[in-house]
């Protein structure tokens, strides 16, 4: 009996039930022992190569930053602020005032004279402190920021310089100088509150 010529293209392999087909020698391969016959699932081609897994190192969560060291910084910062926009706005309608009250000669010279002595007490220094603590304290409040021994020591060493300030220069008038000295002095003692404490001695200083 003649077999029919089978025409297959050289890409597709001869299926097993074509005649004249011949296994292969030493037979097929058997799947390994646990493994039922259809799970296995055999692709034509290079064999794949595993890929190296890739490991992520995630670093321990520090501890938490206390709600304090925020609430000293923001209060300092708002503070800070709004005291120094504050000056410079008064400082710039009182030079305005001057300016036009001098040539007002028919207006009352008291308010005129009030003006120019509260110019003349910036010109002579006391724009420096005035100035300058609440721009070093704002600084200073982002610095908290950083968790540094050092910040910490900073911020309450000006706090100190700040209520000394006060001290010296209200102090025929207690009642002006109570509530800056009572903001200053609770900005700074949160920040020695023991969870504080802890949280600014965890790092080198």
């Amino acid at each position: 009996m003649a077999y029919q010529p089978q025409f297959v293209p050289p890409s597709q392999p001869v299926p097993p039930s074509a005649p004249g087909y011949s296994p292969p020698l030493g037979g097929y391969a058997q799947p390994p022992a646990g493994y039922a016959p259809g799970s296995i699932e055999y692709q034509h081609g290079y064999p794949t190569v595993p890929q190296p897994t890739t490991y992520v190192v995630q670093r321990p969560p520090g501890p938490q930053r206390p709600a304090v060291v925020a609430m000293s910084a923001s209060m300092t910062v708002t503070a800070s602020a709004l005291w120094v926009c504050a000056l410079a706005l008064g400082w710039l309608l009182a030079a305005a005032l001057q300016t036009r009250l001098q040539a007002d000669q028919d207006f009352d010279g008291q308010v005129l004279i009030l003006l120019n002595r509260f110019s003349a007490r910036l010109l002579d220094g006391l724009a420096i402190p005035l100035f300058g603590l609440p721009a070093v304290a704002f600084v200073a409040a982002f610095l908290l920021l950083s968790g540094r021994r050092w910040a910490q020591v900073l911020y309450t060493v000006l706090g100190a310089a700040t209520v000394g300030w006060l001290v010296w220069w209200l102090h025929d008038r207690w009642a002006w100088a109570a509530a800056p000295i009572g903001y200053v002095v609770i900005s700074v003692a949160i920040l020695w509150t023991p969870a504080a404490v802890r949280w600014f001695g965890r790092t080198r200083p």
